[in-house]
């Protein structure tokens, strides 16, 4: 006890003398002794600190030690080392506990070798040991980083269907940034974390997103900080315009070392029926847009479309901020338009009682120069050639009031009335039209076999409208008519298809109606006329019958009439 006491003395004269010594050195202290008894050095450093210190018994032995201009917790950090603790804070105190523990975590869910591999990586521990029968990590490590094993461990032995836990490592992108930025693309039950010692990222989810945040981080490490600046990463969710034209409108803002994309295109959407044929600049084209705006009833056709919602920014922190206004100011609620559409077959004898009344390809004044349509070369190779015109509102009315008489009287029909809406500058298709089997026969020489394709024959209608600021709207509008011209008395010989096409784009105001016409049809069929009686004899019957070839030409004519939606 007096060997202590005297230790104890000692070591606090010195800590004096040496604090005395150290004043004009900020209160830090320097140290030479030769073994001293721990307990009274530690309780001599912690005096000189002004901290409460627990010691156990199992804090004992003597040290030597030699330290210059060393804060006195710093001293006592190092004390503690030497003998194989470290510093555990408490409220209000300090207490030695050993530099390293080992400890055992038994896994619930998650595979104990999988989970090794990430949590060695992440925090380049290298004593974790696998009990495979218990499925449990046996890991020793200092006190702190068992402590974030042990959250990792809680964040991802969770019970979720079959996942992929994977360790990403970043090179120029933050942890932590990149964690905010992959975290919207998760599924439900999909974790993330962010380990900064390593810069990595730990995430554990279904394979396909796991693939998918792969392509996000090599795309958001690949951008290298500027010196001094920094690198941001931000994710733009855009509510109404396609993240692909927006990443070409805030490129301009962007440093060199910038980099602006659109992200997650994974969606369906209706595509044109053969929107090829088109000539080029006209008609049908590929605009991505938002929702389905098929007519009921139409035969849909999907595919994976471009159009986006996600748009990532990765610059400088001021360089965002100006791509944050821009966003604010091009992301902006659309206008919609409602189209009123009829299609109708009119004999042709009938429909010269309605074309007067038609005012046909009339010119335009302002930014479009003419309105006479751009034609396919079906349509040019017809006696009459396809028309375009319009009518006013009340002549509308007349219209479609004489309609109904002729159809009334067999020599009109209505083929579709549809109505639908659709953004400004998006497309909208109608198709109303029937599945025609086409024949194919294979032979062989034991068998043969036909299989079937089918064709779509009828009536497609696309249309795009433009709102332009002084109300009126631009159509590009391009209707096609297929129908059966002819059909052969074999299956080996398909049928002939006839077909009518028409691209053009017109200026009319809002509720103002336009009409294509000169989309004749021609159906071809065979009459048999008999005798009452004799006609319907054996033999001697066709004697008293007489067949003849009908021709019946018809006018299908087609109303559109866009209205904005206010």
């Amino acid at each position: 006890m007096k060997a202590i006491l005297i230790a104890f003395l000692t070591a606090l004269s010195f800590l004096s003398w040496a604090a005395q010594a150290g004043e004009d050195s900020g209160g830090k202290i320097s140290l030479d002794v030769q073994d001293v008894d721990v307990r009274a050095l530690l309780r001599a450093l912690a005096e000189q600190a002004g901290v409460n210190l627990v010691l156990g018994e199992e804090i004992k032995g003597k040290v030597s030690v030699i330290l210059k201009d060393v804060t006195p917790m710093e001293a006592i950090e190092a004390v503690l080392n030497s003998i194989g603790y470290t510093i555990e804070e408490g409220k209000g105190y300090i207490k030695p506990v050993p530099a390293v523990r080992t400890e055992v975590f038994k896994l619930k869910h998650a595979d104990a070798s999988a989970l090794k591999e990430v949590i060695s990586s992440a925090l380049k521990l290298e004593d974790i040991q696998i009990d495979r029968k218990t499925n449990s990590l046996i890991i020793t490590c200092a006190p702190d980083l068992l402590s974030r094993v042990k959250e990792l461990i809680d964040e991802f032995d969770v019970e979720t269907e079959e996942k992929t836990l994977k360790l990403f490592r970043l090179k120029n992108a933050s942890a932590r940034s990149a964690l905010e930025v992959i975290t919207g693309f998760l599924s439900k039950d999909g974790r993330a974390a962010a380990e900064e010692g390593t810069n990595s990222l730990i995430v554990y989810d279904l394979p396909e997103r796991i693939d998918l945040i792969a392509e996000l981080l090599s795309r958001i490490d690949a951008v290298q900080p500027l010196p001094g600046k920094g690198i941001a990463v931000e994710v733009f969710k855009l509510k109404y315009i396609d993240a692909n034209s927006a990443a070409e409108a805030v490129k301009q803002l962007l440093s060199p070392q910038g980099k602006a994309f659109a992200f997650l295109p994974q969606k369906s959407m209706i595509t044109p029926l053969e929107p090829e044929r088109a000539p080029a600049g006209y008609g049908a084209r590929p605009i991505y847009y938002r929702g389905e705006t098929a007519a009921p009833g139409a035969r849909r056709e999907e595919f994976e479309e471009k159009w986006s919602d996600t748009l990532i920014v990765i610059d400088t922190p001021d360089v965002i901020d100006r791509v944050r206004s821009l966003i604010r100011k091009l992301d902006v609620k659309p206008e919609q338009v409602l189209i009123e559409a009829r299609i109708v077959e009119i004999s042709t004898d009938a429909s010269l009682g309605l074309r007067g009344e038609i005012e046909w390809g009339w010119e335009l004044k302002g930014p479009e120069t003419q309105l006479k349509g751009v034609f396919s070369s079906a349509a040019q190779e017809s006696p009459s050639g396809i028309e375009l015109g319009k009518v006013s509102i009340d002549v509308l009315k007349e219209l479609m009031m004489k309609i109904r008489a002729l159809e009334a009287e067999g020599k009109a029909k209505v083929l579709a009335s549809p109505r639908m809406t659709t953004l400004d500058n998006e497309l909208a298709q109608i198709i109303v039209s029937d599945r025609i089997p086409i024949a194919t026969v294979y032979a062989t020489e034991r068998f043969t076999t036909t299989s079937y394709e089918y064709l779509d024959v009828g009536i497609i209608l696309t249309v795009i409208p433009h709102i332009n600021e002084d109300g009126s709207i631009i159509l590009d509008v391009n209707p096609r008519i297929d129908s059966i011209k002819e059909i052969s008395p074999s299956e080996e010989i398909p049928p002939v298809i006839s077909s009518r096409v028409a691209h053009s784009r017109v200026i009319v105001r809002d509720g103002e109606t336009v009409v294509i016409g000169g989309l004749m049809r021609e159906e071809r069929s065979e009459r048999v006329e008999r005798l009452p009686i004799l006609g319907k004899l054996p033999i001697i019957g066709s004697l008293f019958s007489f067949k003849s070839q009908v021709r019946k030409k018809t006018d299908v004519l087609v109303f559109i009439t866009p209205k904005i939606i206010r």
